[in-house]
This record gives structure tokens, C-alpha cells and sequence, in this order.
């Protein structure tokens, strides 16, 4: 097996070739992670915010509820 990869650890115009290679790879990834990345952290956002209004909400459905009908029965 090593004298098969002989010839190509010495050719210069092969590292040249796989390095391109390889600095092409990592932009696709690149290009494809960042956009994807940001669009799942909005995403997280929007959810958590909705978590947030929902627990407002119930939180307010709940005490002006009881306020109201403890204002009601108090008089």
C-alpha cells in the first residue's frame, strides 16, 4: 500500500489539489451552517417568546380574575 502512495506524497501539484479541495468543502459547510444556524436561533426566540405570552397571559387571566371577583364580593 505504501509504495502505491508513494508518488503522491512527494507531488506538490497533488497537495495543491487537495487542500483546494478541502478550503472548498469547509466554504460550502460554511455557507450552508451560518445561514442555518441563524435561522434556528431565531426560530428559539420566537418560541421562547411565545412561552413568555402565554405565561403573561395566564398569569393575568388568573389575578385580575380573582381581583376582580374578590373586588365583587367585597362589596
Amino acid at each position: 500500500m505504501r509504495e502505491l502512495l508513494q508518488p503522491f506524497v512527494g507531488c506538490r501539484l497533488c497537495w495543491r489539489i487537495t487542500f483546494a479541495v478541502f478550503a472548498l468543502i469547509l466554504a460550502v459547510e460554511a455557507a450552508i451552517l451560518f445561514p442555518s444556524a441563524r435561522r434556528f436561533a431565531a426560530d428559539e426566540r420566537q418560541r421562547i417568546a411565545g412561552y413568555g405570552v402565554v405565561g403573561v397571559s395566564l398569569y393575568a387571566a388568573f389575578f385580575c380574575t380573582a381581583q376582580s371577583v374578590s373586588a365583587s364580593r367585597s362589596r
